[in-house]
């Protein structure tokens, strides 16, 4: 199957616009983001908010990490990793400040991924909304949703992925970028669209 026969709903696909409505029940027991909903049940968070808030300041607030967290996990994740992620929030946005100045290259995203409560799917999304590049590609998602559809999905452009796994998808970062990267350009979208379309679409189509 290939994607770029998909292109005309690809470069329409609402990347900015992408937002989740968080409802503070799922938080609770947080209060860093307990905080943020003031008196509102809910809130509702967009990429196009998250890239605003990410380029507010030259160092990465703590509400961008917030929000991100937030954004990525809805329904406030699982087990204990944003916990121990909030507690260590001084580290990670020592680290994010950094990378967002000098963008990373593999040792770095490694690095990354070993600060308590991330993984690369968490560190992907702080990457992507701070438009962080990786040697000259920039950053975009990669989670366990997408590693499993590159794994059986089958697209014709994206074979060089198909050993991809959680455990080697920090080695195979770059490698998922230059793909990405490669096929949003022959496309005339961008590598966010693309991975919307990846996530909401790969593992449900059928030729």
């Amino acid at each position: 199957m290939r994607i770029i026969s998909f292109a005309k709903v690809i470069k329409q696909l609402p990347e900015d616009q992408h937002s989740f409505s968080i409802k503070k029940t799922n938080w609770t027991n947080i209060k860093e983001v307990v905080k943020l909903f003031d008196e509102n049940d809910s809130m509702n968070i967009s990429r196009s908010d998250l890239f605003e808030l990410g380029e507010s300041s030259e160092e990465v607030s703590k509400e961008f990490i917030i929000k991100v967290l937030m954004w990525g996990y809805p329904n406030g994740g699982r087990g204990k990793n944003i916990q121990n992620a909030l507690a260590h929030i001084d580290d990670i946005s020592q680290y994010l400040t950094k990378s967002k100045k000098n963008n990373i290259n593999e040792e770095d995203l490694i690095n990354g991924t070993k600060l308590s409560g991330i993984g690369l799917s968490t560190l992907s999304k702080f990457l992507y909304f701070l438009k962080i590049e990786m040697k000259e590609y920039p950053t975009v998602i990669l989670d366990l949703r997408l590693i499993t559809m590159l794994r059986k999905a089958g697209f014709d452009e994206l074979t060089n992925l198909k050993e991809i796994t959680y455990s080697k998808g920090p080695k195979m970062y770059c490698t998922y970028l230059k793909e990405i990267s490669s096929l949003s350009k022959k496309i005339g979208c961008s590598v966010g669209q693309l991975e919307m379309f990846l996530f909401i679409f790969g593992s449900n189509l059928k030729e």
